[in-house]
């Protein structure tokens, strides 16, 4: 198991989520200290930072339950390395052909069809 590129997959949208919320939390904040007409946007700017880190919390708590459920053998492994799986993402269609909904391994990065 590559167990660096298993925490890359999986800490992507908890990072995202922290870091959106924390530049969107600046960017009002500085906009609330620059003009004195959105002088009131100082106060929810701290529950925008706070919104993105309970946001990166639940996010990390799925990861974690995902990688929990695998290891302890109920759920779901790549058919080619045996590693754990993201949630369903739906199938594409091409040429009029609807593909099957697919999981992407964290490990490898291939996709498993969910049959």
């Amino acid at each position: 198991m590559r167990w660096w590129s298993i925490f890359a997959r999986g800490l992507a949208w908890p990072l995202l989520a922290l870091m959106g919320g924390v530049l969107l939390s600046s960017a009002v904040s500085h906009l609330a200290n620059s003009s004195p007409y959105f002088g009131q946007l100082g106060t929810p700017a701290r529950g925008i930072a706070l919104a993105g880190a309970v946001a990166s919390a639940g996010f990390l708590a799925v990861f974690g339950w995902r990688l929990y459920r695998w290891e302890g053998g109920h759920g779901p492994d790549c058919r080619y390395c045996g590693g754990p799986l993201g949630g369903v993402r739906p199938g594409k269609v091409y040429y009029g052909k609807q593909l099957p909904d697919f999981r992407r391994c964290y490990n490898c990065g291939r996709d498993t069809p969910e049959l």
